[in-house]
Parts: structure tokens; sequence; C-alpha cells
């Protein structure tokens, strides 16, 4: 893979949303100095499939590309949680709409995947069993048409899920 500076979702002066649709099959780990929630969005919404603060540990960054690689939506637990915070906003726009179809827990499971969580940890966030969890996933799955969790993630980023408020 290829490391690109990222600042403000664009590489260099060319947005980085036309090259990641000309590059479906690519994945992109935005490595920044922003832990701007508005940044994160922007990076999700542009196809990124994880972003993280360079401060971090560089074991993380082994980590994330090691995770990015396995289909998870890589984002610091401190980012997803303030970016959870625009669930119940997104809960009254999804009415219109594929996410219509979900239950207000499906669209938080649908969240929480779109974070990069695993079915244990959705379980433990929402205090629920791992097995439901998993279950509420591959309803989503289902629903929304879709095969995968990195698709239903990016699926939500585009529809707004995780936009900042």
């Amino acid at each position: 893979g290829t490391v690109v500076s990222v600042h403000g979702v664009t590489l260099g002066q060319v947005p980085a949303l036309p090259l990641l649709a000309a590059l479906p099959d690519t994945q992109v780990l935005v490595l920044t100095a922003s832990d701007a929630e508005d940044d994160l969005v922007a990076a999700l919404r542009a196809g990124a499939g994880g972003y993280l603060v360079k401060d971090g540990d560089p074991a993380e960054l082994v980590e994330a590309v090691l995770g990015l690689r396995e289909g998870r939506s890589i984002v610091p637990p401190d980012l997803a949680a303030r970016a959870l915070t625009d669930l119940a906003r997104f809960d009254r726009q999804a009415a219109a709409g594929p996410i219509g179809q979900l239950t207000p827990r499906e669209r938080e499971v649908l969240a929480l995947v779109a974070l990069g969580l695993r079915n244990r940890e959705i379980a433990a966030r929402l205090f629920i069993a791992e097995n439901t969890a998993k279950n509420h996933v591959q309803r989503v799955l289902t629903k929304l048409g879709m095969s995968s969790r990195a698709e239903a993630a990016a699926f939500a980023v585009r529809a707004g899920l995780l936009s900042p408020s």
C-alpha cells in the first residue's frame, strides 16, 4: 500500500472521493494530527476505512492496518464516542431511505459497526449477549441487502449516520 498525506480529505490538491471511487478495492487509513470529529466524518464519508491520530502508539498503527485488511473500520474510541452522539439526530432523519426500515436498535448496531466494533464489543456497549449482537448485525445486512460489515459501514457513513452535528 501507499501512504499519502491527507488533510481535509484531500490528497494534495486532489479530492480523495474521486480517487477512492476510481480505486474501489483500495483501503485507506487516514493518519492525521487532527482529532476533530468533522475531519473524521469527512474522511469516512470520502471512503476511508480508518482514521488514526498520529500521536498514538506505533503498535496501534500496525493493528489498524491489519484490522483494515480484515474489513473492520478503524476509529479511535474517543472519536467513536463523540460520533455516536450524532445517533439521536440521525434517528430523526432516518425515516426516509433504506435505513428507515431498520429498528432503532438496528440503527444503533449499524452505527457501532460503522465505527469498527466487533460483535463482542457491540454486545458489551449495548449490554446484550454477543449472539444477540451477531443476530442484529445479520438482520441489518439482510435488510440493507449487503453482504459485509465493511459495506454496511461505508453505507452508514455515506447515509450520514456519523455526520457532525
